[in-house]
């Protein structure tokens, strides 16, 4: 990183992730990553900031908010376990004279898509119930989506993706290596998502 050019006028913003040390795993919101981790990065000098997942940026009157979890992973999985479990309870009710009404499936939304709405329309960054995922309940707030930001960038590993809800740029930069090195890159003036690679 000391490589490249006019490295010493960025910052640099380190969010963790599950797998990253310093704290339980399945806990939200978590705190940042250890300074000892950062040893290298102090001695070369460069700026950069450690900061608890999920991370709210304000630049000027702008709120961006990183959130490094695997939402539409964990909301699909939670949704097919419980239309399973609705699905047993209605065979054990429905009689084998009857039969189930077929409703046509109206024209869905990708995963990824759903999934950053439901957080988004309930103003909330943890849209699980408790028994899915554990909050610290005295830095809830921390998961609040309201009012809206401009910019929600969710961190997860699958393709990168990006739309536009009520406002607010949405979108996920996808995992760096396997991506081949795309990332996403907000523009804070032209209020913009970007697609870019190395």
């Amino acid at each position: 990183i000391e490589r490249i050019k006019n490295v010493r006028n960025c910052k640099f913003v380190f969010v963790p992730s599950c797998t990253d040390p310093g704290f339980v795993d399945s806990v939200y919101p978590r705190p940042p990553i250890p300074d000892p981790i950062f040893d290298a990065w102090k001695r070369a000098k460069l700026d950069f900031v450690s900061a608890s997942n999920p991370c709210r940026i304000v630049y000027f009157s702008q709120e961006i908010v990183v959130l490094r979890q695997e939402v539409t992973q964990k909301l699909r999985s939670i949704s097919m376990n419980s239309r399973l479990n609705s699905i047993y309870e209605k065979s054990k009710i429905l009689n084998e004279e009857e039969e189930e009404e077929v409703v046509e499936p109206a024209k869905a939304l990708p995963d990824f898509q759903m999934a950053l709405q439901s957080c988004l329309n309930q103003s909330t960054m943890s849209p699980y119930s408790i028994a899915n995922q554990t909050v610290l309940w005295d830095s809830d707030s921390a998961l609040s989506l309201y009012p809206i930001p401009n910019a929600f960038i969710v961190a997860e590993r699958q393709n990168c993706y990006e739309f536009s809800y009520e406002g607010c740029k949405c979108g996920n930069p996808g995992s760096f290596p396997s991506s081949e090195g795309s990332f996403l890159l907000y523009n804070p003036a032209k209020k913009t998502l970007d697609l870019c690679e190395m």
